[in-house]
């Protein structure tokens, strides 16, 4: 939200709790991208459940939820995953 005061812009958030969108890509081998899937399936009812996850920066659990689907793709044996998750406030 931005507002004009005596011709400075003075800019704040339009609501205390940010949501952040991160965008992650893991490595699988098979056995891995099959409990993924199972956990995205069944767990997450096709993502729409939120998670906890520790965050790769703080290192402390944080709530996620998908943003969209994920999406794979086969790399010789392995597979490459990338998922775009919205960190809760």
């Amino acid at each position: 939200m931005r507002s004009e005061f005596d011709g400075y812009t003075k800019q704040r958030n339009r609501f205390t709790a940010v949501l952040n969108n991160v965008t992650e890509r893991y490595y699988m081998t098979s056995t891995q991208y099959a409990t993924f899937i199972n956990f995205y399936e069944n767990t997450l009812s096709n993502g729409s459940e939120e998670f906890t996850k520790p965050d790769p920066v703080l290192n402390v659990d944080k709530a996620y939820r998908f943003v969209e689907p994920y999406d794979s793709e086969r790399v010789g044996l392995d597979w490459i995953v990338t998922i775009t998750l919205e960190k809760l406030p």
